[in-house]
């Protein structure tokens, strides 16, 4: 089991060299498609698609989530590697919708 581990966090660092900037920067993309499992793609404006789950929303309620929203992301890592993470609807800010 530790041998796993120990492979695992070395596969993780090998995969992310040189990303290290990337996780705390914020990303600005739509959601491109969900489903009903909560799991879903979110594609940024160079067209590069990052995987969510629902679980990673922040001020966006399950039942409002609708391809083509606005979203701003920060990226995390997962056993399957990268995935947007703190994701926020664009038109919201502090819990208000902006006109």
């Amino acid at each position: 089991m530790i041998q796993n581990n120990v492979s695992w966090l070395f596969y993780l660092v090998e995969k992310t060299k040189g990303q290290t900037d990337m996780a705390d920067r914020e990303i600005q993309g739509r959601i491109q498609h969900f489903n009903q499992k909560g799991y879903g793609f979110i594609r940024t404006v160079d067209g590069v698609d990052y995987f969510f789950h629902v679980s990673d929303l922040l001020n966006i309620a399950e039942g409002d989530l609708q391809v083509g929203i606005e979203v701003s992301f920060t990226l995390g890592i997962d056993r399957r590697g990268q995935k947007a993470i703190n994701i926020s609807r664009k038109d919201v800010e502090h819990g208000i919708k902006k006109a």
